[in-house]
């Protein structure tokens, strides 16, 4: 159920409170607050907010996706260097339709969409930062 943002106001203490939360999770701001204007204006658009997949993870949670990406037969690759395991990335999911809303609201934001990435990921947002390299899980 989506809530009834009927004012300047309550829109931008939505999205405070959304970045606040993610914040919480250990997500770096930049994101945080993209991600709380891009959720408020599906709010606004009359969409239902993400279901949140993934947020931050560490190495070794990334190693094991990765690991366990290569034993599955036709499943997609997991990255070598992930957003994610510096708090700038996040996987969600919605109906298409509302992830393509999404996805242009992000790209226009200023972040990334893995629906742009070969092999294509929909569901997978960033947002990276300049003087910021996500660490191999090789290193």
């Amino acid at each position: 159920m989506a809530i009834q943002i009927r004012t300047p106001q309550q829109f931008f203490a939505w999205i405070v409170a959304i970045a606040r939360a993610q914040e919480a999770n250990g997500w770096r701001t930049e994101l945080a607050i993209r991600y709380g204007i891009a959720v408020a204006i599906l709010n606004v658009l009359g969409q239902s907010a993400p279901a949140l997949i993934s947020g931050v993870r560490t190495i070794d949670q990334q190693r094991a996706l990765r690991e366990q990406a290569a034993r599955t037969p036709g499943s997609r690759p997991v990255a070598v260097r992930s957003w994610h395991t510096v708090a700038l990335a996040f996987d969600i999911a919605l109906p298409y339709a509302s992830l393509s809303l999404f996805s242009s609201l992000w790209r226009a934001l200023g972040g990334r969409s893995g629906s742009y990435f070969t092999p294509s990921d929909p569901g997978h947002f960033d947002f990276p930062v300049s003087g910021v390299t996500p660490p191999s899980i090789n290193d």
